[in-house]
């Protein structure tokens, strides 16, 4: 073999290697951290003359702190990593200086197993406090080190770097899932997800891999058993199991898990099992065989969830068949439906959850000043929205509106007042502020303006996971109905809180409220607006919100398993036809004499397709999203059907 393919070969190899890590961290397993500790050793002695490299973690016993090698002749350390962020770097060098290992090492090396980043070095000094030497361009490496050093290389010493990476990475790369086997498994067997299962088929189709799901391969008259155990045992190169609390428990879901999982250990396929979470409430119960595999979360975004497996998938080099491909999935589409069911060449208009708003002609940036020693620091509770930024006080509000209002020995100097247009489009002192920051201050504004108004008008306040606030409304909307203007142009209502009773025993009868609310999040592009989405929280008294996470989540699920998309938009419609006094729009203040303009009807568009959905001529049991759950009396429940309905403390005990 000639200097140059040998060369190439090496290049190849640990380029497989690299992508062979990537859907190892990907999947949340270290298998190939332990090995590639091992593998580097030789390679290191070859190419940097490291001859006295040694595993710690071995020799030392355990898990040897902050580095993985050792050359106590050469006093060189390396740590072998897989995570490329700069926390793990700083981490390590904590750890290097915590155990005092520079007193062994001169130099610490961390080897990055994928692709090293590009890094600031922002705070390795004051960790490092010169206790030794440790430079980001000369001391962080990937396989990029070792290639540079192979290109110097005779033919000699490339062939022993082969001969290594052939007997470690090539044997390794001939045990993974694809050489014979070509197909996704979709663990499909239980009808509640049977939506979600063609959902995400046709999907995975479309992308151009091979599929293999009971709704859409199950013939009449087959052995479903028999036939799945020869998919799973013969083709299947990737098992998908969704995770429910019903898979949990189901003989038939848990013996296809039991046989891929037995193929797994048999085979040595690393990540051949990946959980699919459709929702929090089977993670506490969920199976021992998938202890360890890092899941795929459907539960916040079905649309984020298939992005993560496609990006799996990708990173794995996951084998494509050429012939399948959106077409493909379309046709298997009509072949499971009606031929006029799917997409439609016809023009429809759509509306959506973007409410047009008309910003202030100004936004100002007030100096400030103190009228003593001390810092110049404004108070948190100002009469309008604005906070402070340096020295400036940034507002849509002129400085006469915040007369008095700064706190004490605090006042404005001067006022630098700015048209929005042209604040917007950069044409300002940029000494005010970095263009880069200035729509995020808008934005800053227009959120405070929001989260303002929503306290004014009297809601309840409830935090959501991501941080945000949404306002609900409380129990006293159970008895009104608010009237709107619906999307038909006339005057409908809807009610905007409501219960159900609830049978403790056959005396006994409680309430358990349903409360909607909103949240909005500004935006600047395409246009100014506010995103306005619509939540549903639980109470027991109508105004204190349930603690438990997951009893709000199956709550949701359980009540509003039937709210359809005109459910949430004509509430989300009603809500605002209240939050603007049944004006045509919302009059949020930002000044004395100025309000930001909040249109009530959100922004529509229009679709050159329109979409028939296979589901739409099924008999719809819409029960407490419509009328009945409107109603003040409510509807009676049996406690021991719905567990969502429990106290906190029932709950607790049933966990």
């Amino acid at each position: 073999m000639k200097l140059q393919e040998t060369q190439n070969r090496i290049r190849d190899l640990l380029s497989l290697f690299v992508t062979m890590i990537k859907a190892d961290t990907a999947m949340g397993r270290q298998d190939l951290n332990k090995i590639a500790e091992n593998l580097l050793i030789p390679i290191f002695a070859l190419t940097f003359d490291y001859q006295s490299l040694e595993n710690l973690n071995f020799s030392e016993g355990g898990n040897f702190p902050a580095i993985d090698l050792g050359d106590k002749t050469a006093r060189v350390a390396v740590q072998v990593t897989a995570t490329t962020d700069s926390e793990k770097i700083k981490y390590t060098l904590c750890k290097f200086v915590e155990f005092e290992l520079y007193k062994e090492y001169d130099r610490l090396i961390i080897y990055i197993l994928s692709e090293k980043k590009s890094y600031s070095g922002k705070g390795f000094d004051g960790i490092i406090q010169g206790k030794f030497t440790f430079n980001k361009e000369q001391d962080i490496w990937d396989y990029r080190e070792i290639l540079t050093k192979v290109a110097e290389f005779q033919i000699q010493k490339a062939v022993q770097i082969l001969d290594i990476l052939e007997q470690n990475i090539s044997s390794r790369a001939g045990r993974t899932p694809y050489d014979h086997r070509n197909t996704i498994f979709l663990s499909s067997l239980q009808l509640e997800e049977e939506d979600f299962v063609r959902w995400l088929a046709f999907k995975l189709i479309s992308a151009g891999y091979s599929v293999w799901c009971t709704p859409l391969n199950k013939k009449g008259g087959d052995d479903l058993n028999q036939q799945t155990q020869a998919i799973i045992e013969r083709t299947t190169a990737l098992f998908l199991y969704i995770v429910t609390p019903r898979t949990n428990t189901d003989p038939a879901s848990l013996a296809e898990l039991q046989k891929a999982y037995d193929i797994m250990r048999r085979d040595q396929l690393d990540g051949f099992i990946v959980p699919l979470l459709l929702d929090t409430s089977s993670l506490s119960s969920i199976n021992i065989l998938l202890k360890g595999l890092q899941p795929i979360t459907f539960y916040d975004s079905w649309a984020k969830g298939l992005s993560d497996l496609l990006k799996v998938l990708e990173e794995r080099d996951f084998p494509k068949d050429a012939s399948l491909s959106p077409n493909t999935a379309n046709i298997l589409w009509r072949q499971q439906f009606e031929p006029e069911r799917g997409i439609i060449s016809k023009e429809e208009e759509y509306l959506s959850n973007w409410f047009p708003i008309t910003l202030p002609e100004y936004i100002y940036f007030h100096e400030l000043q103190r009228s003593s020693t001390g810092p110049i620091e404004i108070r948190k509770n100002l009469p309008f929205p604005g906070f402070q930024h340096n020295i400036y006080l940034v507002s849509f509000a002129e400085a006469d509106d915040f007369q008095g209002q700064l706190g004490t020995y605090i006042s404005i100097k001067s006022s630098n007042p700015i048209s929005i247009t042209n604040y917007l489009d950069e044409e300002y002192d940029p000494k005010l502020v970095n263009p880069d920051l200035s729509w995020r201050f808008v934005i800053q504004l227009l959120q405070q303006t929001w989260e303002r108004y929503m306290y004014q008008k009297g809601l309840g306040m409830y935090q959501l996971a991501n941080g945000k606030n949404a306002y609900y409304f409380q129990r006293g909307f159970s008895e009104k109905r608010i009237s709107f203007i619906g999307t038909d142009g006339n005057i409908t209502s809807r009610a905007l809180s409501g219960y159900k009773t609830v049978k403790l025993s056959t005396e006994e009868k409680v309430k358990r409220y349903w409360l909607f609310g909103i949240s909005g999040k500004p935006i600047l592009y395409p246009f100014h607006a506010y995103v306005i989405k619509a939540h549903v929280v639980f109470s027991d008294d109508g105004y204190q919100i349930w603690k438990s996470k997951s009893r709000l989540h199956r709550a949701r699920r359980s009540w509003c398993s039937d709210w359809w998309n005109d459910d949430w938009r004509d509430r989300l419609l009603a809500s605002l036809s209240w939050l603007s006094n049944n004006q045509p729009s919302l009059q949020l203040p930002v000044a004395k004499n100025t309000n930001l303009v909040v249109e009530r009807h959100s922004a529509d568009f229009r679709s050159p397709v329109t979409y028939n959905d296979p589901n739409t001529d099924l008999p719809q049991t819409k029960n407490e999203v419509n009328d009945d759950l409107d109603e003040v009396e409510g509807e009676e429940f049996n406690l021991e059907n719905d567990d969502s309905l429990l106290d906190d403390e029932e709950e607790l005990d049933d966990e």
